[in-house]
């Protein structure tokens, strides 16, 4: 039942070595019933490394049943991915900027992601050996809902550098788009 509150400030320059969540790391489990989650209303989460090679969240980790709201601050400069939503994570973007990351902006596996405002833009894969989705990555049964905000200006190694939507293993993800 954890809970951080981000207002102002920075968070900057952290490195995992070989594991995930460079700058934050959200740890859940399965049997969870009050998981850990973070809002971030200001400040920035920048130039955080993580050396996973599953694309661990150099800014942000969020782990099984965790979730993670921004509606103001930015995520900028992290190295592999800005934000990184696992197993039954959630991601709530209602405003602020998560830009010029080097990997992927954000990347969800079997997670679910909700856009109502805010910019995802210039983030580039070209640095890192992450293959496809510079913006936002739907892996493994994933579901992005886009109802607001904005998605421009990624640059992909290979594909998809706005949004990139793969299954794996019989379970299909999902992308969600209105308004």
């Amino acid at each position: 039942g954890s809970s951080f509150t981000m207002y102002g400030g920075e968070i900057t320059g952290n490195k995992a070595g070989s594991g995930s969540g460079g700058g934050v790391f959200l740890v859940g489990t399965t049997n969870q019933t009050a998981p850990p989650s973070f809002t971030m209303h200001g400040g920035t989460i920048s130039n955080n490394t993580a050396g996973a090679s599953d694309g661990g969240g150099g800014g942000v980790y969020v782990g099984e049943k965790c979730s993670f709201t921004m509606d103001g601050g930015t995520i900028t400069g992290n190295t592999n991915s800005g934000v990184n939503v696992g197993q039954f994570g959630e991601f709530n973007m209602y405003g602020g900027k998560i830009t010029g990351n080097k990997s992927h902006a954000v990347y969800n596996e079997n997670a679910t992601m909700n856009l109502y405002g805010g910019e995802i833009s210039g983030n580039d894969t070209t640095y890192t050996d992450a293959s496809a989705g510079a913006a936002v990555v739907l892996v493994s049964g994933s579901t992005l809902n886009m109802s607001g905000g904005t998605i421009k200006d990624n640059i992909s190694n290979t594909l998809g550098g706005g949004v990139y939507v793969k299954g794996i293993q019989s379970r299909s993800s999902t992308l969600n788009i209105s308004g």
